[in-house]
């Protein structure tokens, strides 16, 4: 008895420490082999919006997009992430974080795309959505052109011709894009459920109880 409560109890110490956090995917819709796939181009014309969902109280610091260039002379690239203008369901253009990128991106346009990282800080609450702003400061230079996919179940994208006053949103315009956190920084979202340390506790109170209960018993047995 006395052997089997000190590997319960062991158990539980080591339910009860704190389990740590790896880097996290917070959004995805990725391209799936055989899946649609056609492109946007980025000009200086026009603002695309991808909108995401993140369903967990996090910091976002890594975002991976489909891109390729015209040609060598394609520049001015500009990804932004801003908040809801909500409830007007829109990108809040002036409450937006830019991400930036060191990668040189390839020459493909409009097919293929090659996956670019853009990084940043952006912290973000649950279940608020955000708006990946793509857009082409530079009247010189080629376009760019973005992976989206023209079929599937990601929100649809918008775009803009007067610089975010007006959208236009189109179910063939999913972003293929990817959104990450750092490592720790993801919050779960509250629940009313204990946790597993919570869980380690009670359980280690419980079986000390029947444990004095049963020596008690032995001993007034004897």
């Amino acid at each position: 008895m006395l052997k089997t409560f000190k590997k319960f109890i062991s158990i539980c110490m080591v339910l009860s420490l704190p389990i740590s956090a790896s880097a996290a995917i917070l959004y995805e819709n990725p391209w799936q082999t055989g899946a649609s796939m056609a492109t946007t181009f980025v000009r200086e014309d026009r603002l695309i919006a991808a909108p995401a969902i993140i369903h967990v109280a996090a910091t976002i610091n890594t975002l991976v997009l489909p891109l390729s260039a015209a040609d060598a002379t394609a520049s001015g690239l500009s990804i932004r992430i801003c908040r809801d203008s909500n409830p007007g369901g829109t990108p809040n253009l002036g409450d937006c974080i830019p991400f930036n990128t060191n990668q040189q991106i390839p020459i493909g346009a409009p097919l293929p795309t090659f996956d670019i990282t853009f990084t940043g800080s952006m912290s973000v609450s649950a279940e608020e959505k955000i708006w990946v702003i793509i857009s082409k400061d530079s009247t010189q230079g080629s376009q760019f052109a973005s992976g989206v996919s023209v079929q599937g179940s990601a929100l649809p994208g918008g775009i803009s011709f007067d610089n975010g006053v007006t959208w236009q949103f189109y179910r063939t315009q999913q972003r293929y894009m990817r959104i990450e956190g750092p490592q720790g920084t993801v919050t779960p979202v509250v629940s009313s459920v204990p946790t597993l340390q919570g869980w380690a506790l009670v359980l280690m109170s419980a079986l000390m109880s029947v444990a004095g209960v049963v020596v008690w018993a032995k001993r007034r047995h004897y």
